[in-house]
């Protein structure tokens, strides 16, 4: 087994397996939101959230998922759909993207009220 046979295996059943991974809804326009694991970090960001008018804030994550779960990258300033599993979705801004070893990181943002 290779090194990247091994990072494959560690992504599946290390990083974003049931244990620091949840169940989310993911999707974006024209595509039907789908559930996959992900880490979900509110580390500081969903708690700083920044005021950005009267009686409104920006929410915001940064979600690790696997590539071949979600299918496709999202791109920088798409529309995207995003919710823990069992909720409602709402509309998030794609603000970053990367893709490294089979992992998207995607930091998402909304304005709340």
């Amino acid at each position: 087994m290779g090194f990247k046979d091994q990072v494959a295996r560690d992504i599946q059943n290390v990083f974003l397996d049931s244990e620091f991974g949840e169940p989310v809804l993911f999707g974006s326009i024209g595509m039907d939101s789908i559930e996959l694991l992900a880490v979900v970090d509110r580390d500081m960001n969903e708690l700083t959230a920044y005021e950005t008018a009267e009686g409104t804030y920006a929410s915001k994550l940064t979600l690790y998922m696997r590539q071949a779960d979600l299918g496709y990258v999202p791109v920088e300033n798409q529309l995207v759909y995003f919710a823990l599993a069992g909720e409602d979705t709402y509309p998030y801004i794609v603000r970053r993207v990367a893709a490294e070893m089979g992992i998207l990181t995607v930091e998402i943002e909304a304005n709340r009220s």
